[in-house]
Formats: structure tokens, sequence, C-alpha cells
């Protein structure tokens, strides 16, 4: 499959979880908060406007590549991958 990512949706917080073909590269306003999880190598990232899975992978984990690994993490909560909701906790591999 290819890396390449389509561009992001933008809306507010929803409740639903959204899907995993969405994931776009554009960037972040600003760095959501970062907080450690129960789960071993697991941490949470709450999404803020402008997230995409792209951006939120190569400012946390340091590769633009990694965003699946973030898409893995959270498909069950997610609508689709290009579609982050504000506020979103989003779940984090380890660096």
């Amino acid at each position: 499959m290819d890396d390449a990512m389509p561009r992001a949706e933008q809306s507010a917080p929803s409740s639903r979880p959204a899907s995993a073909d969405d994931a776009g590269d554009t960037t972040a306003e600003e760095a959501g908060p970062v907080r450690p999880v129960a789960r071993s190598g697991v941490r949470v990232y709450i999404v803020r406007r402008g997230d995409t899975l792209t951006a939120i992978a190569r400012r946390e984990l340091g590769s633009v590549r990694r965003w699946r690994e973030i898409y893995e993490l959270n498909n069950d909560r997610l609508e689709s991958a290009h579609h982050l909701p504000i506020g979103f906790e989003l779940l984090l591999p380890d660096r």
C-alpha cells in the first residue's frame, strides 16, 4: 500500500469513532498533550485543530510513515483515518 495520505477533514469533537482511510498530511496548529496510559507501551494524545495522523506521527513518533501504527491502535474507535475529532483521545505507541 502507498504511504501517502489524503487530506484530513476538520470538525468539532464527536462521540462517534472515525475510520481508517483518512489520515491527511496538514500540520497541527499546536501539539496536544500526551499522557501515559495503563497499557504498556501506549500513551494518550489529545487531538487538536489541524491534527492529522501523519502530522502526529512525524511530531510524536519521529516519522510520518508511522501513521499506520497510530491508526491500528485506534481503528476500532475512528470512523476514518482522515477525520480526527478535536478533543479525541488518540492512543500512540511508544517512540
